[in-house]
C-alpha cells in the first residue's frame, strides 16, 4: 500500500501543531478536507459492474446517480456483455458528473485496439437521453446519432453497403425505412480500393459518378457499365421526429 505523507507537525507535548500547513482552530481542532490528506473527494465512487443489455445499463446509471450526492462526480467500469448494446460490447468506462438528480453529464470511453471511441449521454429534468457519439466506430448497418448538429437537430450517421453500381443508368436505396429521415450528406467509397465517390473513376466524362439523395434514400448516376463495382454509402441525416 503506498505510504501517504500527511506533512504532520507535533509539538513537545504531543499536541498537533499543522497539517499539511493547516493550523487548529482555537479550540485545537484540525478541519482538513479529502484534498488535503490526498483522499479521494467526497462521492467520488469507484466500481466494476457487468451488465448484459441496454435495460440493465439504463438502471446500473440510475442506480450509481441515485447514490451519489450532488454536486459530486464518480468513475466506473461496466462490462457490456452483449455486442448487440447500443453502444457496443466489451469494457467501457465511464466518468458521470452530476449536478443534481435532474441534471447530470454522463461520457463512456471504450479501447478495442483500434483506439478510443468515446460516447456521452445526459440526464435532464430527471429523465435519461440518448446516447451521442463523438466518434463513432461506423459497423456496417447501425444508426449512430452524434453530437453534431444540424439546423437544432440531432445529426445521425450511418455506413450502408450500396452493392454493385448501375450500368449507365441510375441506380437508388433507402438507407433507413424510417420515412421521418432527411438526408443533409452522403459520400461513397469503393469497395477494395476505397477511391471517394462521387468523382470521376477514369480521365473520360462518361466515367463520372455521381450521388444524390431525398428523405431515407440514396442513389448513384453512372454513363457506363460499373456493375463490377460496389460501395460503401456513409450518410449523415436529421429526423423530423426530433
Amino acid at each position: 500500500m503506498a505510504r501517504i505523507d500527511l506533512g504532520l507537525v507535533k509539538g513537545k507535548d504531543g499536541r498537533t501543531l499543522s497539517l499539511n500547513g493547516i493550523q487548529p482552530d482555537e479550540n485545537g481542532n484540525l478541519v482538513v478536507g479529502a484534498a488535503d490528506v490526498g483522499a479521494a473527494p467526497a462521492g467520488y465512487v469507484r466500481g466494476s459492474y457487468d451488465v448484459g443489455d441496454d435495460d440493465e445499463l439504463d438502471a446500473k446509471l440510475i442506480e450509481v446517480v441515485s447514490g451519489m450526492s450532488n454536486y459530486s462526480s464518480a468513475i466506473i467500469t461496466l462490462n457490456h456483455t452483449s455486442a448487440y448494446m447500443t453502444i457496443g460490447g466489451g469494457t467501457w468506462f465511464y466518468h458521470i458528473d452530476k449536478t443534481t438528480n435532474n441534471y447530470v453529464s454522463i461520457r463512456a470511453y471504450h479501447y478495442d485496439g483500434a483506439g478510443v471511441t468515446t460516447a456521452s449521454r445526459s440526464i435532464n429534468s430527471g429523465a435519461l437521453q440518448p446516447w451521442e457519439w463523438d466518434n463513432p466506430p461506423m459497423r456496417l448497418d447501425i444508426e449512430y446519432r452524434t453530437t453534431e448538429r444540424y439546423m437544432g437537430k440531432p445529426v445521425y450517421t450511418k455506413l450502408v453497403d450500396f452493392g454493385a453500381l448501375p450500368n449507365a443508368t441510375s441506380k437508388i436505396i433507402e438507407y433507413s425505412t424510417d420515412t421521418s429521415c432527411r438526408l443533409i450528406s452522403a459520400i461513397g467509397n469503393v469497395r477494395g480500393t476505397e477511391a471517394i465517390l462521387p468523382s470521376a473513376l477514369g480521365p473520360e466524362t462518361s466515367q463520372q459518378v455521381f450521388i444524390g439523395g431525398n428523405g431515407n434514400t440514396v442513389w448513384v448516376v453512372t454513363y457506363q457499365d460499373y456493375t463490377n463495382t460496389a460501395a460503401y454509402m456513409r450518410v449523415k441525416y436529421i429526423k423530423t421526429t426530433d
